[in-house]
């Protein structure tokens, strides 16, 4: 961990010419990947990361500092994640609220400008996010729960919540 940052710019030259191997050519000492949520100091934790990573040990490992968890990468949680996280107060972001900003903008006024597109979306999200906050079982629930009224005017009884099934 770096208090100072990354090097953007020597991480992408890296992963270009080592792919996946670029975080044991970046010069920090490397840790178990089981420890990348657990050893952060932060407010705000984004896990942009493969399906299933927050479990349920996960979410209990989590430091107190931690206050929202708010997905870069899809189905990040496990049910029993989300459930931990809910029962310590760490709001669990939706991922597919999160991550609608393109599909979002993607409806948008065909005259409309970048500025526009972008504030349109933001609200957008941010409506959805405040919606699901409001739900008893935590925001992931709220948004499930939305998005399961939403579909169900297409296609009937929609599909169960997107929760990876790892772990």
């Amino acid at each position: 961990m770096d208090s100072s940052g990354l090097d953007v710019g020597l991480l992408l030259e890296l992963r270009r010419v080592h792919g996946d191997a670029c975080v044991a050519r970046y010069g920090l000492p490397l840790r178990p990947p089981g420890q990348l949520f657990t050893a952060v100091s932060a407010d705000v934790v984004v896990p942009g990361t493969r399906p299933g990573v927050i479990d349920g040990r996960t979410a209990e490992l989590l430091p107190r500092g931690v206050r929202v968890v708010a997905p870069a990468a899809n189905a990040p949680y496990t049910a029993q994640g989300a459930r931990v996280l809910h029962q310590r107060g760490i709001v669990a972001l939706p991922d597919f609220v999160c991550n609608a900003g393109a599909v979002i903008g993607y409806r948008s006024a065909p005259d409309a400008t970048p500025d526009q597109v972008l504030a349109a979306a933001g609200a957008t999200i941010a409506n959805l996010i405040l919606a699901a906050l409001g739900h008893p079982d935590g925001p992931v629930a709220g948004a499930c729960a939305r998005a399961a009224e939403f579909l169900r005017g297409w296609w009937g009884e929609p599909p169960s919540p997107p929760f990876s099934p790892m772990r």
